[in-house]
């Protein structure tokens, strides 16, 4: 059991299960050179019907969650975004489909911790480090990014940009969610003869 991930994992549910049917510990089979490997990830999630009625991709997508501790190395950074992409490319049993994207949600993102009253419980203040940012600029070209949360805020980000925003105010209580931006899903500046990959639908 790392003690780590379950506080990151519970104060995540948090904010997410009010927007998002989650489902954790979701198995799945990534296929390479013939072989297929089982896989599990943390979750799989689902947007509940008034985001997809104001447009937010009406599949599921992946988190994953891991806690590095004070020892953050670049190597491990590096294998965790890895693991994220063939999550990515795996079918999971759910609906016998890849995730159209992946999240990762991880200590490294986050500066602080305070106490939130709108969800009555200590959490975080999220950034991401310069060299973080760098690795994500690439993998948003993938579908894979990561989850910035905190004082009622919680982005989908790929890359810099924003996918999606929902945003609790402290004075009312009332949620506001920015419209998610779907041309950031499965888009690739042009590489010699690659335009696209292929879209999440």
């Amino acid at each position: 059991m790392n003690e780590g991930e379950d506080y990151l994992k519970s104060g995540l549910i948090k904010y997410i299960s009010e927007n998002f049917e989650v489902y954790p510990e979701q198995y799945g089979v990534y296929s390479c050179d013939g072989i297929d490997n089982r896989v599990r990830i943390d979750y799989l999630c689902k947007a509940k019907k008034h985001l997809i009625d104001i447009g937010f991709p009406s599949d599921y997508f992946g988190i994953e969650v891991k806690y590095f501790g004070p020892n953050a190395g670049l190597k491990k950074i590096n294998e965790t975004v890895g693991q994220c992409q063939i999550y990515r490319n795996s079918k999971f049993l759910k609906n016998n489909k890849q995730p159209f994207a992946v999240f990762l949600f991880s200590d490294i993102f986050i500066i602080s911790r305070s106490y939130d009253e709108s969800l009555k419980c200590s959490f975080f203040n999220t950034s991401t480090p310069d060299y973080i940012k760098i690795i994500l600029r690439y993998t948003k070209l993938f579908n894979i990014g990561r989850i910035e949360l905190g004082g009622g805020k919680f982005d989908l980000k790929l890359g810099d940009e924003n996918f999606f925003r929902s945003y609790k105010s402290k004075q009312n209580k009332s949620i506001t969610y920015n419209k998610s931006r779907n041309n950031l899903l499965g888009t690739i500046r042009q590489s010699g003869n690659v335009n696209k990959l292929n879209k999440w639908n």
